[in-house]
């Protein structure tokens, strides 16, 4: 048997709503205790962030989301794992890439 397809012509077209930079680092395991460490852990860490030039964050291009700090099994280490989202200006993708350049 000999099967036939036919193409439609259908274009499926997709704009992309967000860009997302995932980013973690290890901080000191006390930092995560209680839920109001980690509180103001990630609340300095956003602060920080806007303060040394992460310039999406400090014009609005970009929102610091997801945050969670973790203390690591054998509570050597905690650390921190947060999203930049990217929500505007989507058609310029070097934002996040200029954002991970500073945190770096």
């Amino acid at each position: 048997a000999v099967v036939s397809t036919q193409s439609t012509g259908c274009v499926l077209s997709v704009n992309p709503q967000n860009r997302t930079l995932d980013s973690q680092m290890m901080i000191s395991p006390g930092t995560c205790d209680t839920a109001a460490q980690k509180t103001a852990v990630l609340a300095a860490l956003e602060t920080a962030l806007e303060d040394n030039n992460v310039a999406c964050l400090a014009d609005n291009t970009c929102s610091f989301e997801d945050g969670t700090c973790v203390k690591s099994a054998d509570g050597s280490h905690a650390t921190i794992e947060y999203l930049l989202i990217q929500s505007s200006e989507l058609s310029n993708s070097s934002v996040l890439g200029a954002a991970d350049d500073k945190i770096k």
